[in-house]
């Protein structure tokens, strides 16, 4: 059986942002929103 090679970026769960101002989702983690650019974000899990 061959070792799967581990990745450092493998993620357990998807976590999914949404914005408060203009609601736009989004599934990667950042600092601000890629739309309007407002640091007011929602966890969704």
């Amino acid at each position: 059986m061959a070792r799967k090679k581990k990745s450092k970026y493998v993620k357990t769960h998807i976590e999914t942002w949404k914005c408060k101002d203009c609601s736009f989702e989004w599934s990667y983690r950042t600092m601000k929103c890629p739309l309007c650019y407002t640091a007011g974000m929602i966890k969704i899990v």
